[in-house]
C-alpha cells in the first residue's frame, strides 16, 4: 500500500517510478500503439481507433481468444460482423489524419518517433525514449537495416521462438 504523510495539490505529481524492464505482449500490440519504452499511448486517438478497428476486420486482435470464449455474452468491444463493417475508406482516413473525431483535439498524444535502428516493430513517444531504450536494450533485438543480416536472422529466429513458446524470453533478453 502507499500512503502520503503530506496533502498533495491537484494535478501534482505523487509518484513517479523507474521502469526497471518492460515488454509489450506482442498479441497487444496489435490493439495498442504505445512508446516501447516508457509506454505511453501515441499517435492520435483517430489512428489508435481506425488501426485497431482495421486490425479487427482483418481478424487480428489480442481479445480474439475473450470474444470467443464470451459468445453470446454482452460485450462493448467491436464485433467482426459484416452488417457492422466500417468502409475501409473510413478506417484509412482515421488512420492517416484525414479524418477528427469530436473532443479528441482535448486529448492529444505524443507524435510517433521511429526506431532509430529501422525497425518497424518499435516506436517512441520521443527522441528521448528511442534513443534510452536503444542504449538500453534495444539495440540487441533490433530487426532493422542496420542490423548485420545473419545477426538479423538470429534475432527474428529469436523472437519468432519466444513469442511461439514464452513471451517472458523477450524480458530475458532485456536483462541480461
Amino acid at each position: 500500500a502507499v500512503y502520503a504523510i503530506k496533502d498533495f495539490e491537484e494535478g501534482e505529481l505523487v509518484l513517479k517510478d523507474q521502469i526497471l524492464v518492460a515488454a509489450q505482449h506482442s498479441s497487444n500490440k496489435v490493439d495498442c500503439l504505445v512508446c516501447s519504452y516508457c509506454f505511453r499511448f501515441i499517435g492520435s486517438i483517430e489512428l489508435q481507433i481506425g488501426r485497431k478497428l482495421y486490425l479487427q476486420e482483418l481478424g487480428l486482435s489480442a481479445n480474439k481468444e475473450c470474444k470467443e470464449s464470451f459468445h453470446g455474452v454482452g460485450s462493448s468491444t467491436y464485433t467482426n460482423s459484416k452488417d457492422n463493417s466500417i468502409p475501409t475508406e473510413v478506417l484509412h482516413s482515421l488512420i492517416n489524419g484525414n479524418m477528427s473525431l469530436p473532443y479528441t483535439n482535448l486529448f492529444a498524444l505524443p507524435s510517433i518517433f521511429d526506431c532509430p535502428g529501422g525497425c518497424k516493430e518499435e516506436h517512441y513517444c520521443s527522441k528521448l525514449c528511442a534513443d534510452l531504450d536503444w542504449e538500453s536494450f534495444h539495440s540487441l533485438l533490433c530487426t532493422g537495416r542496420n542490423t548485420e543480416p545473419s545477426k538479423r536472422d538470429a534475432i527474428l529466429q529469436f523472437i519468432e521462438h519466444s513469442n511461439g513458446t514464452n513471451d517472458i524470453f523477450i524480458v530475458a533478453a532485456k536483462v541480461s
